[in-house]
């Protein structure tokens, strides 16, 4: 895809995963949490619940309220039938007696609390990046340690993940309006396929990088939201048009070995495995891509930012059918969209770019897609993000009721699609000794 260009989007390859090795963690086990099988959906969607009660009544209002109620329905079935993150395949979830671990990946990782004192200089449990995003205070077990105020996840300890409490990410919803293969508009959300996660659809996005405060506090604030948004956008989906120039490729060899020999640290003689080089090493490629931008082309990120900072937030709280999730440590997202049409993309690339610009995956993605709305998107979603889908399109729907806009008969009968998409597999995972379809 040439820059200025959104209409053709390839994929790359699909990547096989690859294996981690295991470490028993010896935390205590967690006290009960929430059951599964009675859990309610989270305050997460507070914003876009207040834009429909405030919705006239209207068939657009009534579609949007369909999509809502049958996402929330549909992946608390979905979280029902938690699995185990490929990482940790070795392991097996107990709800009554949940086996501990934490995996080797995180010991030394820069984002990873320390075992024994987990918060930082200046930190307090509930607040900034400690804080979930719905409000609630959670427990804490005898060791100290958060409890999980959502579900019992069948698994205590850190699992893969770095942080304990909440580990604050963020996703971006990117909608495009193109014609089918009928010539009828149709709702497309631009996003990835996850390259570790059998190339599941999915939205763009990671975890959070956090501002500082004058006491060294981690700050989870809107600015900090936004500039992780933009920085994944940049590295799942823009960085594999970017090649680095001869100042900044001189500089990976260091930085990459400096990475390595930082976290072994840590690792109280635990050797990297070559996956987790690789990752590594990517993950450094990419930032540097990105500072190479930042020096040459600085323009090219603000218009970006700008776009990014105009979204519509739908969703602040846990992504609940995440295999990483555990009983001491979750992941909590913060979900907005905006649009992107050709127009936009051509104005963020700029009259005289420096790169030729295109939508092209980097980091953990494996290909830039636009994800067609449709039951099959919503079914084979990764982790919760079927749900988010749903959410956004009804959000989209609302907005676009609120600012006078009409809606194409085609985008209607997209929306109304995955609303009885929803409701049919929500009544047939109600039914007695019935699962989710894989």
């Amino acid at each position: 895809m040439n820059a200025g260009q959104l209409s053709e989007i390839s994929l790359k390859p699909s990547v096989k995963r690859n294996k981690f090795i295991l470490m028993k963690n010896k935390l205590p086990l967690a006290e009960k949490s929430r059951k599964t099988k009675n859990m309610k959906y989270p305050d997460a969607i507070q914003t876009l619940e207040r834009a429909l009660k405030n919705a006239p009544q209207s068939t657009i209002t009534a579609l949007a309220a369909r999509l809502i109620a049958g996402a929330k329905q549909f992946d608390l079935h979905k979280t029902a039938q938690l699995a185990v993150n490929f990482r940790m395949d070795s392991i097996q979830r107990n709800q009554a007696n949940p086996p501990d671990y934490t995996h080797e990946s995180i010991l030394g990782a820069p984002y990873a609390d320390d075992e024994q004192t987990p918060l930082g200089a200046g930190e307090v449990w509930h607040h900034g990046r400690r804080a979930s995003n719905t409000g609630l205070k959670y427990a804490f077990n005898s060791a100290g340690l958060p409890i999980n105020p959502f579900m019992n996840t069948g698994l205590n300890g850190r699992g893969v993940l770095g942080q304990f409490g909440p580990n604050h990410a963020v996703d971006n919803g990117i909608i495009r309006i193109k014609k089918d293969e009928n010539g009828d508009d149709a709702l497309h959300v631009i996003g990835i396929l996850r390259k570790f996660d059998n190339d599941a659809p999915a939205l763009c996005g990671g975890f959070a990088k956090y501002a500082r405060g004058a006491n060294g506090e981690y700050i989870f604030d809107k600015a900090a939201v936004i500039e992780t948004q933009l920085e994944e956008l940049f590295e799942e989906m823009i960085s594999g048009s970017i090649t680095l120039d001869a100042k900044h490729a001189a500089k990976l060899p260091k930085a990459v070995q400096n990475e390595y020999d930082r976290r072994m640290l840590r690792r109280n003689g635990l050797v990297l495995s070559d996956h987790h080089k690789a990752e590594i090493a990517e993950q450094i490629k990419t930032g540097l891509k990105m500072a190479q931008v930042e020096e040459n082309d600085p323009n090219f990120l603000k218009r970006l930012h700008d776009v990014i900072a105009a979204g519509h937030e739908c969703f602040a709280g846990p992504i609940l059918n995440d295999n990483r999730n555990t009983n001491n440590a979750w992941i909590e997202t913060k979900l907005t969209w905006f649009t992107m049409d050709d127009a936009t993309w051509q104005n963020i690339v700029g009259a005289t770019p420096k790169y030729n610009y295109a939508f092209s995956a980097g980091d953990d993605a494996s290909g830039v897609v636009e994800h067609h709305l449709s039951p099959t998107l919503i079914k084979d979603a990764f982790a919760s993000h079927g749900a988010l889908f749903s959410f956004i399109a009804a959000s989209y729907l609302l907005d676009a009721q609120a600012k006078g806009k009409s809606l194409p008969p085609s985008i209607m009968q997209q929306c109304l699609d995955v609303a009885n998409f929803l409701e049919t597999e929500n009544a047939r995972n109600a039914r007695p000794n019935s699962a989710p379809r894989p």
